[in-house]
């Protein structure tokens, strides 16, 4: 097992003399649902379907968990929490009010995870 990168020059400020160098990842491709829930059947007594049907109710659970303002950790995969994004708003009185929304999901990979 083992992941393919490539090493890019990164983008420096003009004057800058330090030439720095960075890897990225060559994708293999992405796992869509389908060979997901596929290669788990194979792996276990849970039959394909089974699998799709629960990963799309976490998904459902996920989102409205994440709406009302909650984290979820998922042990051995990682910690989910809502995304929120400020706007600083001047009115024309003087005053200052905040604009608040939800920008997506943060995603911190567990421990486990990483050293797999």
């Amino acid at each position: 097992m083992s992941i393919k990168f490539s090493v890019y020059k990164t983008p420096r400020p003009k004057g800058s003399k330090d030439t720095l160098e960075h890897a990225r990842l060559v994708s293999r491709g992405t796992k869509g649902l389908e060979e997901i829930c596929r290669d788990l059947s194979d792996a276990c007594t849970v039959n394909s379907a089974d699998i799709k049907g629960v990963l799309e109710a976490l998904t459902v659970y996920m989102g409205r968990e994440l709406g009302y303002g909650y984290s979820i950790e998922l042990e051995g995969i990682g910690h989910f929490s809502p995304a929120l994004r400020t706007r600083k708003i001047s009115e024309e009185n003087g005053k200052i009010r905040f604009s608040v929304s939800v920008d997506g999901v943060n995603f911190r990979c567990s421990n486990r995870l990483k050293e797999m």
